[in-house]
């Protein structure tokens, strides 16, 4: 028997962040949980992985998003099979204000790009883990693209005069 999806939930968490939540029953041949967020609901991007138990009987695992957008976040997971075969679930939404966060970076972690919304104009420094600067640039209220095609994979820290924001360029 296939997997077989018991529930799947998100709630606000303390400190701005979604907590997801879901069950399951009888993992046979099941190899990963990849977590999905949407802004619209249509288009999704990759936020993270869970390893699945891949054994019988019920099973419960949890997920943070620990920067969700302002507005509507829309969530589903996709169940990948050992073979490569995968499903979703249904898709969960959250309405989130966002209160606190001057700043949301998505996807986190990325590849080529990443979408800074800022809910005003200020200057932002990004930094290696290590403290060197790698770029100095302004934001603007509202969201942006920025190319992180060249970088170096590793830890990054993008900081404003309210906040610090870990990336993670893969």
């Amino acid at each position: 028997l296939p997997l077989r999806l018991i529930s799947f939930t998100a709630q606000k968490a303390a400190d701005n962040k979604v907590q997801l939540q879901w069950k399951t029953e009888n993992e046979i041949n099941t190899s990963h949980f990849e977590i999905e967020r949407s802004i619209n609901g249509i288009g999704f991007n990759k936020i993270g992985s869970v390893l699945s138990n891949n054994t019988g009987g019920a099973h419960t695992y949890n997920f943070e998003d620990v920067q969700p957008v302002s507005g509507n976040n829309y969530y589903r997971l996709k169940q990948v099979d050992i073979d490569g075969r995968f499903t979703y679930s249904p898709i969960v939404k959250i309405l989130f204000d966002g209160l606190g966060k001057q700043i949301i970076i998505y996807p986190n972690p990325a590849k080529d790009v990443i979408t800074i919304n800022s809910s005003k104009k200020q200057e932002a420094v990004i930094t290696t883990a290590s403290g060197q600067v790698v770029s100095k640039i302004q934001l603007i209220n509202g969201s942006q693209v920025i190319n992180i095609s060249g970088w170096a994979n590793g830890v990054y820290l993008i900081k404003t005069e309210e906040v610090v924001i870990k990336l993670i360029k893969q």
